[in-house]
């Protein structure tokens, strides 16, 4: 369940915000900045 809120807080940043933290461009800072989006995020992300 943490995991689903985690990619709601995502899917409610604009498209560029979310690229960059997808591309590691940037990292989560502020209130988004937790461990299940975190996570959420690496799932996410294309492996290296």
């Amino acid at each position: 369940m943490k995991q689903a809120t985690a990619l709601n807080v995502l899917m409610d940043l604009g498209d560029n915000d979310l690229l960059d933290l997808l591309l590691r461009r940037r990292q989560p800072e502020g209130e988004i900045a937790t461990g299940d989006v975190r996570e959420v995020l690496e799932m996410l992300r294309p492996q290296l």
